[in-house]
């Protein structure tokens, strides 16, 4: 027979989601990640100073504070999936979903790491969360290689992550690392590309 279109389902409504991760699935659920981005106004922030040879707009002070949220769809009736997480309450990440494991249960993310005031220095971090239900919290972060090119591949359980070597063409390594029983991303294998 002829593929179907068995149900359709609209996640983004009439908000603001945007760049939607891959959708990775566990049994009958389905999980995928997207951005939003909202303008905080900081009236306390300094005039901006127009320049005196050419008058220009001064746009509104404050700054952009964008958020990675998860989705997660169950398709146990592939006729009417349904969407388990409430919009409204949306359930934060550290970054864009790249995986998962343990039957959904380990959510991988990459993306910058933020201190407490907000700042980040932009280096791109793989962020290991436990996803319960209405939350997943962080379990441990590890700074990625700088060099490109690199690319990350969750499967069962193990992350590789291979990169190049920017200075030394063409060559390059992968390196396997495994979520372990104590929290921390154990390095558990690599090779060296020559």
């Amino acid at each position: 027979g002829n593929p179907a279109l068995l149900s359709d389902l609209n996640l983004t409504g009439n908000d603001d989601a945007y760049d939607y991760s891959d959708a990775y699935a566990a049994e009958s659920l389905v999980y995928l990640s997207h951005r939003r981005s909202t303008f905080i106004e900081h009236p306390e922030q300094p005039e901006p100073v127009p320049d005196e040879q050419e008058p220009k707009e001064i746009w509104p002070r404050g700054y952009w504070l964008t958020t990675y949220n998860l989705e997660v769809v169950d398709f146990s009736d592939p006729e009417n999936p349904t969407r388990q997480t409430d919009p409204k309450e949306p359930i934060a990440l550290p970054g864009r979903l790249i995986g998962l494991s343990r039957g959904g249960a380990i959510l991988y993310t990459t993306g910058p790491q933020y201190d407490e005031n907000g700042r980040t220095d932009w280096k791109e971090f793989l962020h290991v969360c436990a996803y319960d239900v209405d939350r997943a919290p962080l379990i441990t972060s590890m700074a990625l290689p700088e060099s490109w090119p690199r690319t990350l591949l969750v499967t069962k359980g193990d992350v590789l992550i291979a990169s190049g070597n920017e200075k030394a063409q063409p060559s390059g390594k992968i390196e396997t690392y495994r979520l372990a029983d104590d929290g921390k991303l154990t390095r558990v294998g690599g090779i060296e590309l020559k």
